[in-house]
């Protein structure tokens, strides 16, 4: 949804989502890079992600079922398992591991 800033008049996008938490379901995650920048369209900030998805895995006990790493964006489908309330910190763990490296280690 294209939203227009009434003190500047610039055009900027806000998502609307809403995140459902049951407990015994899967969760299907998607998350976007900053400015849709093309962030995973090499193999090495792929295996990045893949290496951050596994320690927060470990970390809160949740099972990935499935996800797609595309060069902009990210699908995930995890099951919690027993905590779902800790949804918003797995993912803030996933998604703050991956770029944390990049600057560590720039090309």
């Amino acid at each position: 949804m294209h939203i227009v800033a009434p003190e500047t008049g610039k055009k900027y996008v806000e998502k609307r989502r809403v995140r459902f938490t049951e407990p015994g379901q899967p969760r299907e995650l998607t998350f976007s890079c900053y400015r849709r920048y093309p962030f995973f369209g090499r193999d090495r900030t792929r295996e990045w992600f893949c290496q951050a998805l596994d320690q927060a895995r470990r970390k809160f006990a949740y099972e990935p079922w499935a996800y797609v790493v595309m060069p902009e964006h990210i699908h995930v489908i995890v099951y919690p398992a027993d905590d779902p309330e800790q949804m918003s910190a797995f993912l803030q763990m996933v998604k703050s591991r991956s770029p944390a490296k990049r600057i560590k280690q720039p090309e």
